[in-house]
């Protein structure tokens, strides 16, 4: 975009390089490596700011097809971003361009399902659907809108797409579905209830957290558990056996 600045009055606003930022420069002329630029041709762009988009040349016509703005374009009105959110995510950098009286292109959704616990069913359905399923030797494949796999740990949630992805694990699911992240999470809860006044005090004997009963504590619906791995719980369960032992209950 000519500016008509600089010391010279050439200066341009554009991006020159393919890992360059649109920025100012400080003259038009540019002597690009892999082409050559033989001449200049000023045009004025107020067609293209009212979202005119066509050739005015009369030897260099388009071909007949219908250019239609991307979510972020400028161009894009409200009625399209609204499509947008519909149809699902898409390439935010590309525009799309489709053949006049087609409509609007959708791009097809991608999975990868991972071998193993009866894959197919999750597959066949999807495929019905109309998505297309990423082959299994390509799982490295970050571009996809599902990931089903048979493990946690095949699923990279530092790359995950927020709101873009879908995923059939949670990441950290472990504090609720193991029984040791639950009791450790549960024994945080009520550390917490206490520290917040909302608790009574916190009953003793009863491992590294405990509960009270001002609101529901873990005691009250989880059964005695102790965690071998916590020098306190080893003690008390070793307390507790010799109280059984010379009650002679065990």
């Amino acid at each position: 975009m000519f500016l008509g600045g600089g010391t010279e009055g050439k200066s341009v606003c554009g991006a020159r390089w393919n890992k360059g930022v649109v920025q100012e420069f400080e003259s038009y002329e540019f002597a690009p490596k892999s082409w050559t630029l033989t001449k200049w041709h000023f045009c004025s762009i107020d067609t293209w700011l009212q979202g005119i988009c066509r050739s005015f040349h009369p030897e260099r016509e388009w071909k007949k097809r219908e250019w239609l703005p991307g979510k972020q374009s400028i161009f894009a009105g409200k009625e399209e971003e609204e499509e947008d959110e519909v149809a699902g995510p898409a390439d935010d950098d590309e525009d799309t361009v489709v053949a006049v009286g087609v409509g609007r292109a959708q791009r097809q959704k991608r999975f990868y399902v991972s071998k193993g616990n009866q894959w197919d069913l999750v597959a066949n359905v999807l495929e019905e659907l109309g998505w297309q399923r990423i082959p299994f030797d390509h799982k490295d494949d970050l571009n996809f809108d599902l990931r089903w796999t048979e493990v946690r740990s095949d699923i990279e949630f530092a790359r995950f797409r927020e709101k873009e992805q879908l995923a059939n694990h949670v990441p950290n699911a472990s504090v609720v579905t193991t029984k040791h992240g639950l009791i450790k999470s549960l024994r945080a809860l009520d550390r917490q209830r206490v520290r917040e006044g909302k608790n009574a005090p916190v009953e003793e004997g009863r491992g590294e957290g405990g509960g009270g009963h001002g609101l529901m504590g873990m005691d009250e619906f989880v059964p005695p558990t102790y965690l071998l791995n916590v020098g306190a719980d080893k003690l008390l369960l070793l307390h507790l056996l010799l109280q059984q032992q010379s009650s002679g209950l065990v």
